[in-house]
């Protein structure tokens, strides 16, 4: 938010404007959308000596941000969790326009199965439509079959076990759609298709081998893609990525992002400074978080406690994973690698 008295007085507008002639609304519901939106302490009396602030209920949409208010918040049970919606580009929101993605050109669109999206492909003004579904095949098939379609031109792709997820990226005057499929042990993967070729008559999806996971994008020149690392254990990992001239994504980066990994250092363990400037060594006993890796040949390990950061060599040519020639099990405890 860049300005917390207007955001909060949209909200008031915003319920005033849909709820206040149906008397629907608790009489004191302005101070609890007051409490939610400057996150004002707890009333002890009020809730049990549980102490604590107030939240606000949000997601933040491709083109808006919508806001909730769960049952009694603001109204009684019997009006459900009442939602509203405050698009990027209203104006008089205190929304920060500098960061809402729709303040720009809108890059990315989320589709269904079986939903269209209706996009102009092409530029001459006349959208095309686009959608893709499921097509019915045998019961012994060993992979699911999709068909994504623009207008009558269609083209099909395997998808494993099914699609996760699907979004249409834009970069300038090109379309992509970015199929995320299910394999093996909840693995995933892309499936991308031209979508400007297939307006035109045909394309030949392509596959690429890192996955929306839990990222959600939001903006074609800056996304984030994961897979499955195992350099130092078997973690999710995550780097950057834009939608490139060919259509493939295009890693901004070498270095993944670790997800989540503690680890103790069960001896002293030889390591460098980041820049690889000088020598350092994780001392026994130190927890230290894995934070990112290049995933082939070392990890950057920060401190727990003080903070500080270490670069270690790993080897994973052979197994066991080594460091400086001795087995990686013989320095660190807490390695969890899937079988």
């Amino acid at each position: 938010m860049a300005d917390r008295d207007a955001f909060y007085n949209c909200l008031v507008g915003k319920l005033e404007a849909r709820y206040a002639s149906e008397d629907l609304l608790f009489p004191e519901w302005k101070e609890q959308v007051r409490a939610e939106v400057y996150e004002e302490p707890f009333d002890p009396e009020e809730t049990g000596g549980l102490e604590g602030v107030w939240n606000l209920t949000f997601a933040l949409n491709a083109d808006s941000m919508t806001v909730y208010f769960s049952p009694y918040d603001i109204a009684p049970y019997a009006a459900g969790t009442i939602t509203l919606d405050i698009p990027y580009t209203e104006e008089g929101t205190g929304l920060n326009r500098d960061i809402c993605s729709s303040a720009k050109d809108r890059s990315v669109w989320k589709l269904e199965p079986y939903e269209i999206l209706s996009l102009d492909l092409d530029g001459d003004g006349t959208p095309e439509t686009v959608g893709y579904a499921p097509v019915e095949q045998e019961a012994e098939a060993s992979t699911m079959q999709y068909e994504a379609g623009v207008d009558e031109n269609k083209v099909r792709f395997e998808a494993g076990y099914g699609v996760t997820a699907a979004y249409v990226l834009r970069r300038e005057d090109q379309y992509m759609l970015y199929a995320e499929c299910q394999s093996d042990n909840d693995w995933r993967y892309l499936s991308l298709m031209d979508l400007v070729e297939l307006s035109q008559g045909e394309t030949e999806p392509k596959e690429y081998y890192e996955a929306f996971y839990e990222n959600v994008p939001a903006d074609a020149e800056s996304f984030y893609l994961g897979t499955r690392g195992e350099l130092i254990s078997t973690v999710p990992i995550s780097r950057e990525h834009e939608l490139g001239k060919d259509g493939l994504p295009s890693a901004k980066t070498n270095l993944f992002a670790i997800d989540e990994l503690t680890l103790t250092a069960k001896q002293p363990v030889p390591a460098f400074t980041p820049d690889l400037s000088g020598q350092l060594e994780i001392p026994e006993g130190a927890e230290v978080k894995a934070v990112e890796t290049d995933e082939s040949s070392f990890v950057v390990f920060q401190g727990v406690e003080d903070g500080s950061l270490y670069r270690v060599e790993i080897s994973g040519e052979d197994w066991p994973h080594t460091i400086d020639g001795k087995d990686i099990a013989e320095y660190f405890e807490g390695l969890i690698f899937a079988g």
